[in-house]
C-alpha cells in the first residue's frame, strides 16, 4: 500500500545546454504553502498481537484450537467495526504495506487529525499518523557558475586516482524516475521501479542520478562522481507533485533489501514520520548509508533541524555551497547538517539526452552520495557509521572554525576521504574539459588537471606524533579527547588532526559525537 507523505525534491534553476538565454525554471510555490498530507488517508501501525491480517489468518487456521480461531475472529471483527466507526472505507481490503502498518481511506466525516488522535489513544495501536506529503524543494534564482565546477572543488581528479567506481556497488536514488535511455546514464542504470503507479521520468531524478553516476570517460556530455556504478532509479513521485510517506518507506525498504549500499533522497518536508524513521533505521542497520538534502527554505526561516528526514540521526544531511565555498543563500542551516557540497549551478543530465544546470541542496546531496559510492567501491564491508566519520573528519572546514550550523563538519574533499579508506583504482583520463563559460567542450584527449595537493582540515602532523591523545588509563570524561575537562569543538579538532595522522580511532569520534549531540539545542 502506498502512504502519501509528500516529500519535496530540493532543487531549482535548471538551464538547458546549450544555453541561449537566462531563462529560469520555477518549480512552483514554496513547500510551506503546499498540502502537508493526503486528505482522507491515515497510516496505522498495530501492535503485533492486534495485527488485522494476522487475526484474520488465525480465524481460519485449523492448526490451532477452535477456541483460538473464534477468539481471533472476534478480535478481527472488533478491529473492523472500530475502523468503520471512524469512517474507514477499506478495512476489509487493506493490506499492510510495511510490517503491521496499514493505509486506511476514510469517508471524510471526521478530520484526519481527529482520527489519528483517536487511534493513538488505543492500546492495540503502536502509532497512527496522517499520510504526509514530501516535495521537491524550490530555491531562489542564482548566478550560473560554470559547468561542473563542483567536481574540481571537491577534488575529484585526486579521488579518481583511487577509484572511478564499481558495478558491484548499488546506489538507490529515491526520487522521481530517471531517463534510462539517456546516453550518459543507460549503461549505469540497472533497475527502475515505481512505488506509486507508473514509472514517470522527471528532470529532477535524471539530474540527481547523473551527479551520482553519469558514465565517465565516454566522450559524451558530463561525468558523474562514479564513472561506473549500478544505479537503482526508484520512483516515489510517479508524475505527481509530492511523494507519499508510504511510497518512500517502501522504496527505502526495497533498496536496502535488494543490496543498495547507498541511498540518496533529495527530498523532504517539515513533518516527522515514525514510519520513515523506522525504515531508515532498518536500512542503516542493514548496511546502507543514507544521504539526504538539508532543505532550501533558509530565507523562510526554516532549518534542517525542523526538516525531515534531514533531522534523522541515522542519515547524512548535506548543505549546499557556492563555487567560492560560501553557503548557498537557500541552504537550511542547523545542528543536523553533517557536511556540505556544491549545490549552485550544477551541470548534470536531464531527459531526452539533454543537460541542465540546477541549484539546490538536492544537487549537493548526490555529490556526497556519489562519494559514498566510491568509498564502498574501495571497501565494500565498511559500516555506515565509519563512512560518516570519514566524510566529516576529512572535510574542509568552512565558516567559523570547527563544526557549525551552515557547513556541519565542512565541505567534502573526495581525495582526502578516499585516502582514509585506502585502495586504488588506476589513473583514469577524463574525456572533457570543464570551462567556467556556458559551453562544455568535448575532447577525448582533454583532461581535468588535478589541483595542487592540499591538506584538508589544517596542517599535517609530524609522522608518528600523537596530537593530544586521551591517555588510555586516564579518568577523562567520555568524549573529552584532549582531556581538558570539557567536551567541545576543540576536542573534535584535536581528534581530527590525530585521526588524519593515524593516531586516533573512529570510536573516539563516535564517543565525542554522542556526548555533543545528546545535549539539548539552544
Amino acid at each position: 500500500m502506498k502512504s502519501k507523505i509528500t516529500f519535496l525534491l530540493l532543487f531549482a534553476l535548471p538551464f538547458l545546454f546549450p544555453l541561449s538565454s537566462g531563462a529560469v525554471y520555477n518549480e512552483g510555490s514554496s513547500i510551506l504553502n503546499k498540502p502537508q498530507f493526503v486528505p482522507n488517508q491515515v497510516v496505522v501501525k498495530y501492535k503485533v498481537s492486534s495485527d488485522p491480517k494476522t487475526l484474520k489468518q488465525q480465524s481460519s487456521n485449523f492448526s490451532i484450537s477452535a477456541i483460538d480461531r473464534v477468539d481471533a475472529l472476534q478480535d478481527y471483527n472488533q478491529v473492523k467495526q472500530f475502523n468503520q466507526s471512524l469512517g474507514v472505507t477499506n478495512t476489509d481490503v487493506a493490506a499492510p504495506f510495511m510490517n503491521n502498518t496499514y493505509l486506511y481511506i476514510t469517508d471524510g466525516a471526521k478530520s484526519v487529525y481527529e482520527i489519528v488522535s483517536i487511534y493513538n489513544g488505543r492500546p492495540e495501536i503502536e502509532y497512527a499518523e496522517p499520510n504526509h506529503l514530501y516535495y521537491p524543494m524550490k530555491t531562489p534564482n542564482d548566478q550560473l557558475y560554470g559547468r561542473m565546477w563542483g567536481l574540481t572543488k571537491i577534488n575529484m581528479p585526486g579521488a579518481w586516482d583511487k577509484s572511478t567506481g564499481s558495478r558491484s556497488v548499488k546506489a538507490a536514488v529515491i526520487d522521481s524516475g530517471a531517463d534510462v535511455n539517456h546516453p550518459d546514464l543507460k549503461n549505469n542504470i540497472v533497475e527502475t521501479k515505481a512505488f506509486c503507479g507508473r514509472f514517470a521520468i522527471g528532470d529532477h531524478a535524471t539530474h540527481t542520478n547523473g551527479t551520482v553516476g553519469a558514465v565517465g570517460n565516454n566522450a559524451v556530455g558530463v561525468t558523474g562522481i562514479n564513472w561506473e556504478i549500478s544505479l537503482m532509479s526508484l520512483d516515489v513521485f510517479c508524475g505527481g507533485g509530492g511523494a507519499t510517506m508510504a511510497a518512500i518507506a517502501s522504496a527505502i525498504s526495497y533498496a536496502a533489501t535488494n543490496g543498495a549500499k547507498v541511498i540518496n533522497m533529495s527530498l523532504g518536508s517539515y513533518v516527522y514520520s515514525p514510519t520513515l524513521q523506522s525504515e531508515i533505521a532498518k536500512a542503516v542497520n542493514n548496511g546502507a548509508t543514507i544521504v539526504v538534502a538539508a532543505g532550501n527554505e533558509r530565507q523562510q526561516g526554516k532549518t534542517a533541524d525542523q526538516g525531515y528526514p534531514a533531522r534523522d540521526p541515522n542519515v547524512i544531511t548535506v548543505a549546499a555551497t557556492k563555487n567560492n565555498d560560501q553557503v548557498a543563500p537557500f541552504s537550511n542551516p542547523g545542528n543536523a547538517v553533517d557536511v556540505a557540497a556544491p549545490g549552485v549551478g550544477i551541470a548534470s543530465t536531464v531527459p531526452g539526452g539533454q543537460y541542465q544546470m540546477m541549484s539546490g541542496t538536492s544537487m549537493a546531496s548526490p555529490h556526497v552520495a556519489g562519494l559514498v559510492g566510491l568509498i564502498y567501491a574501495l571497501n565494500p564491508s565498511i559500516r555506515p557509521s565509519e563512512v560518516k566519520s570519514i566524510l566529516e573528519s576529512t572535510a574542509v572546514d568552512l565558516g567559523i572554525p570547527g563544526r557549525d550550523r551552515d557547513f556541519g563538519a565542512g565541505r567534502i574533499d573526495a581525495a582526502a576521504a578516499l585516502a582514509r579508506v585506502g585502495g586504488g583504482g588506476g589513473q583514469p583520463t577524463p574525456t572533457q574539459s570543464v570551462n567556467p563559460t556556458n559551453t562544455v567542450t568535448q575532447s577525448p584527449q582533454a583532461t581535468l588537471t588535478p589541483p595542487k595537493p592540499t591538506t584538508p582540515g589544517g596542517p599535517t602532523p609530524t609522522p608518528g606524533s600523537i596530537v593530544n591523545p586521551t591517555p588510555p588509563d586516564s579518568q577523562c570524561n567520555i568524549g573529552d579527547f584532549n582531556c581538558d575537562g570539557k567536551t567541545d569543538k576543540q576536542d573534535f579538532e584535536d581528534w581530527k588532526t590525530a585521526f588524519l595522522a593515524g593516531n586516533a580511532t573512529l570510536k573516539q569520534y563516535d564517543e565525542w559525537r554522542r556526548v555533543v549531540f545528546s545535549r539539548p539545542s539552544n
